[in-house]
């Protein structure tokens, strides 16, 4: 992490979980950081959480022209970290399709916007991170749309890390993280499932946000 001094790194998502661990520990090695989302309130609670240099910037993944008006704001930029809600999910039988819909255009499509508005403006020691997720390669019942959303995700980092080199792309796998992104399950859903993941891994525990930033 010693290379990220006075580094621009652009986090969009970046008001919670993963994403905001990320940019406390980028921000803790001398990177500047630019918080994105299109929520406003979350990033003002977010930067003072952070330890150095901050900005915060209103911009939505769901819109190109946001993120391309941020990118071309911002200029050079060193490192991408594209994070971002959970989608909604549930049992096929149930879905609401437009929900759906509306998860992949945050994270999947999401993820293509930045990339393609903040690699051109990138240096050749230059990065991208993109989040997947376990459920590509081990789906669970009830989430077979994150599933096929996470497999999506990891063909998109192949492919980009070949077409981008000798930027590098990397995606992070994580398993079941304890974040805001699924505020949208009730208190006794997220307990649930938060067990039976427990009971499931040798680990015997759930994630946090800090254990994965340390992975990556």
């Amino acid at each position: 992490m010693a290379d990220l001094e006075g580094r621009t790194v652009l986090v969009p998502g970046g008001s919670s979980g993963i994403g905001l661990a990320t940019a406390r520990l980028a921000a803790v090695c001398g990177a500047k950081i630019v918080l994105a989302s299109h929520h406003r309130e979350r990033l003002e609670a977010a930067a003072p959480r952070i330890r150095g240099r901050v900005r915060i910037e209103p911009a939505d993944l769901a819109d190109e022209a946001s993120i391309a008006a941020l990118c071309g704001q911002l200029g050079r930029i060193d490192h991408l970290v594209v994070t971002g809600d959970q989608p909604y999910t549930g049992a096929i039988r149930d879905l609401d399709i437009e929900d759906v819909k509306q998860g992949f255009d945050i994270k999947f499509w999401g993820s293509i916007r930045a990339v393609k508005h903040a690699a051109p403006r990138m240096p050749e020691d230059g990065s991208i991170v993109l989040i997947s997720g376990v459920l590509a390669a081990r789906p669970s019942p009830g989430m077979v749309t994150l599933a096929a959303l996470n497999a999506a995700m990891e063909g998109l980092i192949r492919g980009l890390a070949v077409e981008l080199s000798p930027i590098r792309v990397n995606g992070i796998s994580p398993g079941l993280v304890a974040t805001p992104s699924l505020d949208w399950m009730s208190g006794e859903q997220r307990a649930a499932m938060f067990g039976k993941f427990r009971d499931a891994t040798p680990a015997k525990r759930v994630g946090t946000p800090e254990a994965s930033r340390q992975g990556s």
